[in-house]
């Protein structure tokens, strides 16, 4: 079994949390850019660095690599353009200029400029929101997509497989019951 049938078993063991097109693009290769001086193919310049630190507030950098550090907001950029419907397209940018917005009103400045505790405050605001959230919608909010996009990106990038999950490229012996203690954590597919 390959990386992407093994992703594609996980999702649909996870109960389908993961939407069709991120796990389209995902098993048809989507990744993040990782030249030096990239530009943004489907946000703007200016958004792009809010959702940098907005998917940096969802998984942060501590004692492995934070979503900056894996460019997670590279392959939204690029999941956005050439895989999300255009309905979903319009819903990603009206929620992150509504992100902006909504911290210029309570902050004074953009997402990205605000201090990293205010940028914790309003993202936590929006995991209550979907935590308390009783009916999925008929299309997925803003926060659900970007958190969505922002752990698998995360999950799939050389970083976040390596360093945060545990990865074998060649996986060794088959032990089908040890304890979890044993194992450490959960394993990159």
């Amino acid at each position: 079994m390959d990386r992407r049938e093994a992703l594609r078993i996980s999702a649909l063991l996870m109960g389908g949390s993961l939407s069709a097109a991120t796990i389209a693009g995902v098993m048809n290769g989507c990744k993040a850019s990782t030249v030096p001086d990239w530009t943004p193919a489907f946000v703007s310049k200016e958004l792009a660095n809010s959702l940098a630190e907005l998917c940096e507030t969802i998984i942060p950098a501590g004692k492995t690599p934070g979503a900056k550090d894996a460019k997670v907001e590279r392959f939204i950029d690029v999941m956005m353009k050439e895989v999300f419907k255009p309905e979903d397209q319009e819903t990603f940018t009206k929620g992150l200029k509504q992100l902006d917005s909504d911290a210029r009103s309570k902050y004074g400045k953009a997402f990205d400029k605000i201090k990293p505790e205010e940028r914790v405050e309003m993202v936590k605001a929006m995991d209550d929101e979907l935590r308390e959230r009783k009916e999925q919608p008929a299309s997925k909010p803003f926060y659900d997509l970007v958190k969505e996009l922002t752990v698998t990106g995360y999950c799939t990038s050389e970083p976040g497989a390596t360093q945060h999950l545990k990865y074998v490229a060649v996986p060794g012996d088959y032990k089908p019951c040890i304890p979890l203690s044993e194992v450490g954590g959960t394993w990159a597919i």
